[in-house]
């Protein structure tokens, strides 16, 4: 695989001897067996390739190599050793014993003698120096590309994207719009401190496609839930509902509709009523609760499917509204039995119904401590009429629609304080 990193790029090369007891005798000119070693060669590779090196004695006797770790037999001897720098990296070798630095180099080679007796580590490293920026753009941006260049440089992406540390040499970018053909490489060289730009404006058909499907979406709420990414037709950008939804799908508190298949439906139903089961699921949601701790079943036996989790959860916690097991839980939720579930299963403390905050909630209507708590704390306000003015009245048994839920989850997250972390990609 190949790897990009922004910084300095290093290769480190260590190079261990040590005496083998295996070791064959070497070529001697007197007849005398030669002391002889393993030379242990191991390198990292740098955008994926391993680089060449080249050991050589005063006999002319050569080694070479160029794989992450590789072992030879060497006599004693001197020998110098080359190492293949990758473009525009600067070398600086060290010959090692245990920790003492022996000899320093700053070039691509290094000369020692080896006696055969001594364990030495030769490291070399490389770094980034000669360096510059690539930039890959395009018209209309979104585009995949594949970026070749210097050290045998292949780098995948999707326009547009900036290389700010890109090590001098000639570079080359092939554009793969879907749908189209791909376009001949465009090239440039690359210099020292400078700057390389790659632009292109495409008009294929595919490309076409995709503007248009781009438009489409941006009129509506464009969210993502892990890899999926959802467009929700029925959720317009400019709609007052809009950030709210956005938000609450985000986080995983509520979601679109799906087919039946799993798929995303691209629908919210952002109109329809927020069904007892529904709001079960979403009370859980919003206070971290764990459902799955419940093992038991539902009393209620009109809870089924994915809702038994939620509504034994909820009856377990002795949540009101779930208290009445004959209730049917796909019935919509009133305004009442959705503020004094989330406030119940937040933990949050209920004032004294006093009746006198709006003109339909008595001290004695049900929920009503949770109305005007919720009220005070400003999660929620009374019903507007067709000006968008107040008009004193809540409405505490009229259902709330998958909009107005948005917002009342939203509001709660937001006067309380709490922590609700976006679903991770």
């Amino acid at each position: 695989m190949i790897h990009r990193s922004t910084g300095a790029f290093a290769l480190t090369l260590s190079i261990l001897l040590s005496t083998s007891a295996a070791a064959l005798p070497a070529f001697a000119a007197s007849g005398d067996t030669v002391p002889t070693g393993i030379i242990t060669i191991e390198q990292t590779p740098v955008y994926g390739i391993t680089w060449k090196w080249t050991l050589l004695n005063t006999d002319h006797a050569s080694f070479t190599g160029n794989k992450e770790t590789e072992q030879v037999n060497i006599p004693a001897g001197s020998y110098t050793l080359f190492f293949d720098s990758p473009k525009g990296y600067t070398t600086a070798v060290q010959l090692l014993q245990g920790d003492t630095v022996l000899q320093k180099a700053e070039s691509p080679q290094l000369t020692f003698t080896y006696d055969g007796s001594a364990s030495l580590r030769i490291k070399v490293a490389y770094t980034l120096f000669y360096k510059g920026q690539v930039n890959v753009v395009s018209t209309p941006k979104g585009i995949p590309f594949e970026m070749r260049g210097p050290n045998l440089i292949v780098l995948p992406g999707v326009t547009p994207q900036s290389f700010p540390d890109m090590p001098i040499g000639q570079y080359s970018v092939r554009y793969f719009p879907e749908g189209c053909t791909a376009t001949p490489p465009r090239s440039d060289e690359l210099k020292y401190e400078s700057r390389v730009d790659f632009s292109v404006t495409l008009s294929c058909d595919g490309v076409k496609a995709m503007e248009e499907k781009r438009s489409e979406s941006t009129k509506f709420v464009n969210t993502s839930v892990g890899e999926d990414v959802i467009v929700l037709r029925d959720v317009p950008t400019d709609a007052w509902f809009a950030t709210y939804v956005n938000s609450v799908v985000r986080r995983g508190i509520m979601a679109g509709y799906k087919n039946d298949d799993g798929s995303p439906s691209d629908r919210f139903g952002p109109t329809e009523p927020v069904t007892l089961a529904q709001l079960a699921k979403i009370a859980h949601e919003i206070s971290g609760l764990d459902e799955s701790r419940t093992t038991s079943f539902p009393v209620n036996m009109s809870a089924y499917g994915w809702m038994q989790t939620y509504i034994a959860s909820a009856e377990a916690n002795d949540w009101l509204v779930f208290t009445d097991s004959g209730a049917d839980v796909n019935r919509p939720a009133t305004r009442g039995e959705v503020l004094v579930t989330l406030l119940q299963a937040l933990d949050i403390p209920l004032k004294w119904p006093r009746g006198n905050m709006f003109s339909d909630v008595y001290r004695r209507t049900p929920y009503a401590g949770a109305i005007e708590t919720a009220a005070a704390a400003g999660v929620v306000a009374g019903t507007l009429d067709n000006t968008g003015k107040l008009t004193g009245a809540f409405g505490p048994v009229n259902s709330v629609n998958r909009a107005e839920m948005a917002k009342i989850v939203m509001m709660a997250i937001e006067k309380y304080k709490l922590s609700v972390s976006e679903v991770e990609e």
